[in-house]
């Protein structure tokens, strides 16, 4: 009798973290019998110099049903991604970044919504919503919804089918090869999901550390090309997509730009910044919602900045 595929593929790509990797793999042990038949658990190292195999070894011999893969050179996060995604046997397949670590229970809460549907894309919102779980059968409507989440690879989850015979090599280097593979899953497929199950994670991520690549290059440039190709392709209408495009400088990239460019706040300094203003105005330069919506935020931010510092000041002489 043949095996029954797992209804997940768990995939955590990495590169040295080996502390985040302990906390990753406490996490699964508490609920191993999930990875017997339901969960494959795949580490796919990027060529580490930290010795993740031992570390995978001893969670092994204590039952926790793993697969540890280490690739022969670094091939790039995009490169560890797209290794993950073709050696996925589940229904379903979930990349799950090396420092977040689920919360305790919530593995179950997935399985429960993924076993009894057939989705192209499973969104995991982090943040609020009145629902558990809100099903689309308009493709282009949870895609609006989602906007800039669409990168943040811990909340996506996606059908296997869509992505194993899905050539993603074009986008390697671009430090977004899973949003393809996402956009290609959701626009093939009638029907998706954005689920709601509260917090997903334990606090303190790796976020500090996070950087090293031009921010407006890649969250701009390179993701509205992925969308134009979808676009190219009569799977995504040119109105949601511009409708994306704003949601996505409103909910976010409107505080980045107030912050790295125009304010010089240090927060993101990890990130190159080159030609960002050329990126940003080749995108958004006939629209004028960027215009005025960056010169509130930047007031507003001003003000309050001077706000705080009157108040600092006044302390101090009463004090």
């Amino acid at each position: 009798m043949a095996q029954m595929k797992p209804i997940l593929s768990l995939c955590i790509p990495i590169y040295n973290r080996l502390a985040y990797l302990e906390r990753q793999l406490n996490r699964m042990l508490e609920d191993k019998e999930l990875f017997k038949e339901q969960i494959q658990l795949i580490i796919s190292d990027n060529c580490s110099t930290d010795d993740l195999q031992s570390c995978c070894e001893k969670y092994q011999k204590q039952g926790l049903n793993l697969t540890y893969h280490c690739n022969e050179s670094n091939l790039g996060p995009d490169g560890n991604f797209d290794w993950c995604f073709h050696h996925a046997e589940g229904r379903y397949v979930w990349l799950l970044g090396s420092d977040d670590i689920p919360v305790k229970g919530v593995l179950w809460q997935i399985l429960e919504i993924l076993k009894d549907g057939d989705y192209g894309l499973v969104h995991l919102s982090t943040s609020p919503r009145n629902e558990r779980l809100r099903l689309y059968h308009n493709n282009n409507g949870i895609l609006a919804d989602i906007n800039v989440w669409i990168t943040f690879v811990s909340s996506n989850i996606i059908g296997t089918h869509s992505v194993q015979n899905y050539d993603l090599k074009d986008y390697l280097g671009s430090y977004m090869i899973q949003v393809p593979a996402y956009l290609n899953a959701c626009l093939a497929t009638e029907d998706n999901a954005l689920v709601y199950l509260g917090q997903l994670f334990e606090e303190g991520s790796d976020a500090v550390n996070n950087g090293g690549y031009n921010l407006f290059k890649v969250f701009v440039d390179n993701l509205f090309k992925m969308y134009q190709q979808f676009v190219d392709k009569g799977m995504l209408s040119q109105k949601t997509f511009e409708l994306i495009k704003e949601r996505e400088y409103k909910s976010w990239l409107i505080g980045v730009v107030v912050d790295m460019l125009i304010l010089k706040r240090t927060r993101r300094k990890n990130f190159d910044q080159t030609d960002a203003w050329s990126v940003l105005r080749k995108h958004y330069g006939g629209y004028m919602y960027f215009y005025y919506t960056t010169i509130i935020l930047t007031i507003k931010s001003v003000s309050s900045t001077v706000v705080r510092a009157m108040y600092h000041m006044i302390n101090n002489k009463t004090s």
